[in-house]
């Protein structure tokens, strides 16, 4: 449990984390809301698990349970196929796989330093828009491309 920040003057400050009106808007408790994400990284790590025993890498878990591939379905063989030059398979497997790649390594430098000076681990929120529109861009040419690369 995160103990309450007090000001000099004895004033509660809030707690880092999740903004107070975020909390009021999503109506879930606190603890809750932890159990609801550690399960899923569970879930999601069981996921990749299962696979990588079999020494295959692991499908999209969205692709596995809905069928329809995710944004990011494709990733990790596009940069992969790309690795060994073969630049049209790549894109066939993701189109936007070097573009989220540059953008994760952005935001990992960025929340890196940020830990480095102390400071409050966040990302701008232009960063997620750009996140949200390249997922949607990617999600959109995955679903109008050929199946074979699903």
């Amino acid at each position: 449990m995160v103990p309450r920040l007090l000001a000099e003057d004895g004033v509660n400050l809030p707690r880092p984390g999740v903004p107070a009106a975020w909390r009021r808007r999503l109506l879930i408790p606190p603890r809750l809301g932890r159990a609801i994400g550690w399960s899923g990284a569970g879930v999601y790590a069981g996921w990749n698990l299962y696979w990588l025993e079999q020494g295959r890498l692991p499908p999209a878990l969205f692709k596995g349970l809905t069928g329809w591939p995710a944004p990011t379905t494709g990733f990790t063989r596009a940069l992969l196929v790309l690795g060994r030059g073969q630049w049209a398979t790549s894109l066939g497997y993701n189109a936007l796989a070097v573009p989220m790649l540059l953008l994760l390594a952005g935001c990992l430098l960025r929340l890196a330093a940020q830990a480095c000076r102390g400071r409050r681990l966040c990302l701008p929120g232009s960063v997620l828009k750009l996140w949200g529109i390249l997922l949607v861009v990617a999600w959109v040419l995955k679903l109008t491309g050929s199946r074979a690369y699903w």
